[in-house]
């Protein structure tokens, strides 16, 4: 496997880094890790996004928590608060107010007016990307009966009404005055939210799963 490019992010290669990282660790998180933070890196990377360190926080931060319970982004963002109260050096230089705003933002996905949208662009990006989006889907549901402890076909369930859901915001993402000219982008998550929820739908109508054998 090609090692990922990480070098955007000054965060991540310090004791916050290593802090998160370690959060991160569980191995029932078969997406939401540390390989999901730093793809975001290598992408903002990719895009040729300049470094501001509210960025670095956001995408380092924002699945810190990641587990069965509700409201995962909004105690991520408490998470961080938590940890600069400990380690406030590490903050020293940080906006943790605009950090956690950012974070926040990926909870529903929405672009508005009072939040930069490059976070909520990067963490929906590989949605846009065909191969990118299909290894993601596995290894998401596998993720969820490890975490929540339901079968593969509930799962797909899901995944088919979180697609169809996140689709209605991209489509009203799409038409904000401010993204016109990010259309493109935009129709290509709307393709993959369309995919995805396909993928779900034939599997749950074709396939008897047998829970004994990893998903793959």
């Amino acid at each position: 496997m090609n090692k990922i490019d990480t070098s955007w992010s000054k965060l991540l290669h310090a004791d916050m880094g290593s802090y998160v990282r370690d959060r991160m660790s569980d191995p029932l998180r078969t997406y939401h890790n540390i390989n999901h933070i730093e793809r975001l890196y290598a992408k903002a990377n990719e895009w040729g996004i300049p470094y501001d360190s509210s960025l670095d926080g956001a995408i380092l931060w924002h699945d810190a928590v990641y587990d069965a319970a509700p409201h995962k982004e909004a105690r991520s963002a408490v998470l961080a608060i938590q940890c600069a109260q400990d380690n406030p050096d590490w903050f020293k230089h940080l906006d943790l107010v605009e950090i956690n705003a950012q974070i926040l933002s990926t909870a529903e996905h929405k672009v508005t007016p009072n939040v930069c949208p490059t976070m909520i662009k990067l963490d929906l990006a590989e949605l846009g990307d065909p191969v990118r989006r299909r290894e993601n889907f596995w290894a998401i549901l596998q993720e969820s009966t490890n975490l929540y402890g339901m079968d593969a076909v509930t799962a797909c369930n899901g995944t088919v009404q979180f697609m169809d859901k996140l689709a209605l915001t991209m489509k009203a993402n799409r038409a904000q005055p401010s993204e016109m000219l990010h259309r493109s982008f935009w129709n290509d998550i709307l393709e993959g939210c369309a995919t995805v929820s396909l993928m779900g739908s034939t599997i749950c109508d074709f396939y008897d799963f047998n829970l004994d054998t990893p998903l793959s």
